[in-house]
Parts: C-alpha cells; structure tokens; sequence
C-alpha cells in the first residue's frame, strides 16, 4: 500500500511541476525549451499519462490543455531514445504550436 501511496504522490507532484510552470516561467531564467524537454521525457511514460487521465480534474483546465499537448508531442518520440536531439526538436516544435502559444498568452492574464 505504502509503494501505492507514494507512486501517487509522485504523479501528483509532476502534475504540480506542468502547473507550477505555467504560473512562473516569465520569472524563471531556464528558458522554455529546457523545462519542455524534462516535462516530454516525463510525458512518455504510460503510467503517468493513465494517471493523468484520473487526477487532470484537480488542474486547471490551462494545465489541462498543456499536459495534453506534452503527451501528444511525446507519442512522437520513439522510446527508449539515447538520442536527446529528439527532445530538443520536439521542444521548439511544441513552442512553435499555436495551441502552446495560446496556453501561455491566456495564463499570463493571471
């Protein structure tokens, strides 16, 4: 139960980190492209996209539309991938997506 318990709480704390991103990236020097790269990594795994699927209506719905969008950019990525040239390319193609530029112009009326 406890091996359940703190999977959940994990999965919970990704999902806190797309969120949390969204809210502070006009403050965080990273840049983009870095974060996106870590968030599509961790898009690939099936289990936290079923987690996802349970636990996304406790997220807003802006945090919503960018998991969304962070596991359809990630289905592309062949896995495993030794390659990490493939992140970065997913990563300025998911910039390059009105879908992601309209996430982040809605969620910087905050």
């Amino acid at each position: 139960m406890n091996s359940i318990l703190d999977e959940q709480y994990i999965v919970i704390v990704l999902f806190q980190c797309w969120e949390d991103y969204l809210t502070m990236r006009k403050f965080d020097e990273t840049g983009d492209e870095v974060w996106l790269v870590n968030f599509l990594q961790w898009a690939q795994s099936p289990y936290l996209k079923e987690e996802f699927e349970r636990l996304k209506y406790n997220y807003a719905s802006l945090t919503i539309k960018f998991g969304e969008l962070l596991f359809e950019y990630s289905a592309t990525i062949p896995v495993p991938s030794t390659n990490s040239k493939v992140y970065k390319d997913a990563a300025v193609k998911l910039l390059a997506d009105d879908r992601l530029k309209s996430i982040y112009k809605e969620r910087s009326h905050f």
